[in-house]
């Protein structure tokens, strides 16, 4: 990549696109932007355009977060290990971000500390502490604690591991970071969006662009037709195929898509600290407390060649996580032990590097203009930094909407999360909902914060809660996924909206795939709002 195509630049790119038609929109919906891609960047551009006042459309073909945005190892973090590439702009840009998001969205990003183990035949004790000192003042912290140095022998965070079997490990370093359910984080957002005007539909494919007068028609699968007067392809590992066969677009930017596979066990330790693992082929791995019962192993990174339907984690991918964590943990898991895995690609902005580990995890914005009407296509990116791009998205749009206002993200509290609000609801739920397993009411403050009135409102009793599913999950919670949080099937609800599947026995999955198909056919897909 050249000077003048830096990483996180813009470039403007006059392509030939389809021939301008011009025809009558009458009848047909018309917005000021239109997004492609319900992931978390699409879900943040839509809430950062619908703030300044844009009138805004998204359209995911799945169902939010079904794809990459739902498939990280769920850490907002500067991302400790880019310093061993010099990207320091990246890393700075990621701390500030990262401070940015716990403020805006406290309770639900929370802070999570992590072990970093010295081993002797790795990098030196030396280059560890100068990494993390870095990592520690190079941005803000935000409130999270300092790095620090551990005698691991002996100590309740050296326990758990082989100390004497892993490269005389006996000391090692804490430091902290941000997590996040990043499934739920899109969740936010899109709802963040409608509630300033946005249109989020799902489940409806865009299958043909066309440029016209003054912007873009729009075909979806369904057979509607819409008009954009700008156009955002935020389609994460489908952006270039997108500007290919929906677009008809040429000369797409190079883009690397990178595997990044993760699996779930029974949890390896008892305390709450993660732990980053030095691996001999120089990449780390993950073990992060997940789910109270549970250890999270992540991630990899294999060059993704296939289709982007039904990623899943290769073999190899397995057998890697299963080594990494068994050469360095006393306790031993095998391929049977693995409750959930799960896969996601990694868009990359393709700058030129070898090693998958080493390319760029910065965004590339690239605005086309030979329309006449903007067309942003966004590269890469990562969770962290998805609101600063999704306001550098909108102010590639400015100079075409002479009224657009000036972006304010950076300062609005999530309404879920208005401090208040949540500090009441934390009382209800201690007081007026006790009957409820502690377990149970934490998961659902932490992910719905103030947003759990909406279905605990009036509950007074256990019958209020409607039919017990097993893993802490209650028909009422349920029925308001659906009427308001766009949920349609197991896995949505299960798995992206909330994590309860890893709580329920396969029995119990089976009895809740049943009730859901024969209580949607009766009334009407449980979408009446509560």
């Amino acid at each position: 990549m050249s000077d003048k195509q830096s990483s996180n630049s813009k470039t403007n790119i006059n392509r030939a696109n389809k021939p301008i038609k011009d025809e009558s929109r009458n009848d047909v919906a018309s917005y000021d932007v239109v997004i492609i891609g319900g992931g978390v960047n699409g879900a943040g551009i839509a809430r950062d355009a619908a703030l300044r006042g844009l009138s805004v459309c998204l359209f995911e073909k799945g169902d939010l977060a079904s794809g990459t945005s739902s498939a990280s190892t769920k850490l907002i973090h500067g991302g400790l290990r880019y310093l061993e590439f010099f990207d320091f702009a990246l890393v700075r840009a990621s701390l500030i971000e990262r401070a940015l998001l716990m403020r805006l969205m406290p309770g639900f990003i929370r802070p999570l500390q992590f072990v970093l183990p010295h081993k002797a035949s790795m990098r030196p004790k030396w280059l560890l502490r100068l990494g993390l000192f870095l990592y520690d003042n190079l941005g803000p912290r935000g409130g999270l604690p300092r790095l620090r140095k551990l005698a691991l022998t002996g100590h309740e965070f050296g326990a758990p591991l082989k100390l004497d079997e892993a490269g005389s490990v006996n000391t090692g370093f804490e430091y902290a970071d941000g997590w996040v359910d990043d499934a739920r984080l899109v969740i936010f957002n899109a709802l963040e969006a409608m509630a300033d005007g946005a249109e989020i539909c799902l489940r409806q494919a865009v299958v043909d662009v066309n440029a016209t007068e003054g912007g873009f028609e729009i075909a979806l699968e369904t057979g509607r037709k819409i008009f954009g007067r700008a156009l955002v392809n935020a389609t994460g590992p489908g952006v270039n195929s997108v500007i290919e066969e929906v677009i008809g677009g040429h000369g797409v930017l190079p883009l690397r898509l990178v595997r990044g596979s993760h699996i779930v066990v029974p949890r390896l330790y008892s305390h709450n600290r993660a732990y980053i693992l030095q691996q001999a082929d120089g990449r780390i791995v993950f073990t992060i407390p997940y789910e109270g019962s549970y250890t999270l192993i992540g991630t990899t990174e294999a060059a993704h060649d296939t289709g982007l339907e039904d990623v899943v984690p290769s073999p190899d991918e397995i057998t890697y996580l299963l080594t990494a964590a068994n050469k360095d943990f006393k306790r031993q898991v095998k391929e049977r032990d693995i409750v959930w895995s799960f896969a996601g690609v990694r868009p990359l902005f393709d700058d030129g590097k070898k090693a998958a580990r080493a390319a760029s995890r910065d965004y590339h914005l690239a605005l086309e203009t030979g329309t006449g009407a903007p067309m942003v296509h966004v590269y890469g990116g990562k969770i962290t930094t998805f609101r600063k791009l999704s306001e550098e998205v909108v102010d590639l749009l400015a100079p075409y909407f002479k009224q657009l206002r000036s972006g304010r993200t950076g300062a609005l509290t999530y309404t879920a999360f208005e401090a208040d609000e949540v500090e009441r609801w934390a009382k209800i739920l201690e007081t007026d909902l006790s009957f409820v397993p502690l377990t149970v009411r934490q998961r659902w403050l932490q992910s719905y914060g103030a947003r759990v009135g909406w279905f605990l409102r009036d509950v007074r009793d256990f019958e209020g809660l409607g039919q017990y599913f097993g893993g802490g999950l209650y028909e009422r919670e349920v029925r308001y996924l659906i009427a308001h949080e766009w949920a349609r099937t197991s896995e949505d609800i299960l798995y992206r909206r909330t994590k309860c599947g890893l709580h329920l026995s396969a029995e119990e999955k089976a009895e809740f795939e049943t009730w859901l198909e024969k209580t949607s056919v009766i009334s009407g897909d449980l979408s009446q709002p509560l």
